[in-house]
C-alpha cells in the first residue's frame, strides 16, 4: 500500500478505534486502521487456564493479548510521588489488551448505559469540597439514540433494568438462559424486596448477524472467545469496515511519526511494523504513506490540554454472590444476573 492516499488514519483498533474506522469507511472515506498488537482469530483460542488467560498469572511470562514484557508505562500513586517505570508483568500495568479489538477481546462484556441521574450529579448532591463535579452539558436523552445504535451494531443481549435508564427499544437479543446461580439468586433477591434482572452483555444469546450464540463455556472473562460469541470490535464493526473495501487494517504496526506540511497541518505518517516469528525477535522496518483530508480526534489530547487526564473515574463496586450459592455451580459464567436497586437512591 506504499504511496497510497487515504482520507483518515485511526491509530488504535480497540473499542473506540474500531467503531470510528467503521463509521468513516461506511461514510465513504478511505481509512487506514493501525494497531500495535496482533490480530487474533479463533485459531488462537486457548482453554488452558495457565496460558490462555489475560491475567498476570499467565505462565507464558507475558500478557496473553499483549503487550510483551519489554513494554512499560509510567505510574505514580499520587501527584506528589515521582513517576516510576512499570513493565507489563507488573500488577500496576494496565490490563487492557494491546491487540486488534483491544480490551473487548477479553473483557467481561457488561454493557451498561449511564443512568439519567448520572448526567446531573451536581444537581443531585451539590458541590463537593475538593472535587470538580459538574452536571453534564448534555442529557441521557441526547445520547440514547447512540447507545441504541451501538447495542445493535455490536450485539448486546439482556433486559432493561427495573430502575432505569429508560429505553426506546429492547436489547437486540434476549437474555442468556438462567443457570443454577440465577435460580438461587433471583428468589433470594426478591425476598429482600429487590428487583433482580438479566444485565446487558456483549455476548450473543442466539445467532446474530452470522455469529453463533454463546455456548456458556468456562473460558470467557480474560479469554479469547472460541466461537466469536463475544461481541468485540474485532468480530463486529472492524470486519464491517473491511468489507467496504475502503478500510485497510495494519496489525503489529506502531506509528512512529505524524508528518506535517509547511503550514503545520498533518499530511502523512510513518510506522514501524512489528513482526514476531515464533521463537524469534521482533523485526522492525518502516513504511510511510501520504494522507489527505486529515482530521484528528484525540480524547487524550483534549483532556491533557484541559489538565483533566486521569483525574476522574466512574467506579461501581460489584459484590459477588458466593454467599448466596447453596452449592457449587458447574458454570463459571456468572454474569447473567444482577440488581441495580442501590445504584442511585437520592431523588434530588
Amino acid at each position: 500500500m506504499s504511496g497510497a492516499s487515504v482520507d483518515a488514519i485511526v491509530i488504535g483498533a480497540g473499542a473506540g478505534g474500531g467503531i470510528v474506522a467503521a463509521e468513516l469507511a461506511q461514510a465513504g472515506l478511505r481509512v487506514a486502521l493501525l494497531d500495535r498488537g496482533r490480530n487474533f482469530t479463533v485459531a488462537d483460542a486457548d482453554d488452558n487456564e495457565l496460558t490462555g488467560s489475560h491475567a498476570l498469572y499467565n505462565q507464558t511470562g507475558v500478557q496473553r493479548f499483549g503487550p510483551d514484557a519489554t513494554e512499560f508505562q509510567t505510574f505514580r500513586g499520587d501527584p506528589g510521588t515521582p513517576a516510576s517505570k512499570v513493565y507489563a508483568d507488573d500488577y500496576r500495568f494496565s490490563l487492557v489488551g494491546w491487540c486488534v479489538g483491544g480490551g473487548t477481546v477479553s473483557y467481561q462484556g457488561l454493557s451498561w448505559r449511564f443512568h439519567q441521574k448520572t448526567f446531573r450529579l451536581k444537581s443531585l448532591y451539590g458541590s463537593i469540597p475538593g472535587s470538580t463535579v459538574e452536571d453534564w452539558p448534555i442529557t441521557y436523552d441526547d445520547l440514547e439514540p447512540y447507545y441504541e445504535k451501538a447495542e445493535y451494531e455490536l450485539g448486546i443481549c439482556g433486559e432493561a433494568s427495573p430502575v432505569g435508564p429508560q429505553r426506546r427499544k429492547p436489547y437486540p437479543m434476549r437474555p442468556l438462559d438462567d443457570d443454577r446461580e440465577a435460580q438461587l439468586l433471583f428468589p433470594a433477591a426478591r425476598r429482600l424486596g429487590w428487583k433482580p434482572f438479566h444485565p446487558p452483555l456483549a455476548v450473543t444469546s442466539e445467532e446474530y448477524r452470522g455469529r453463533p450464540g454463546c455456548i456458556r463455556c468456562s473460558y470467557c472473562i480474560g479469554y479469547l472467545c472460541e466461537v466469536e460469541a463475544k461481541s468485540s470490535t474485532a468480530v463486529t464493526v472492524i470486519p464491517q469496515a473491511l468489507k467496504t473495501g475502503l478500510c485497510t487494517l495494519h496489525a503489529q504496526a506502531v506509528v512512529r511519526e505524524i508528518t506535517v506540511d509547511g503550514r503545520g497541518r498533518p499530511n502523512g505518517w510513518s510506522m514501524i511494523r512489528r513482526q514476531s516469528p515464533k521463537g524469534g525477535t521482533a523485526e522492525n522496518f518502516s513504511e510511510s504513506w501520504e494522507g489527505t483530508r486529515w482530521k484528528a480526534f484525540s480524547a487524550i489530547r483534549i483532556t491533557n490540554v484541559a489538565r483533566q487526564a486521569g483525574r476522574f473515574w466512574d467506579f461501581r463496586a460489584r459484590p459477588d454472590w458466593d454467599a448466596l450459592r447453596g452449592s457449587r455451580s458447574r458454570s463459571t459464567f456468572n454474569r447473567a444476573h444482577d440488581i441495580n436497586d442501590l445504584f442511585i437512591t437520592n431523588d434530588g
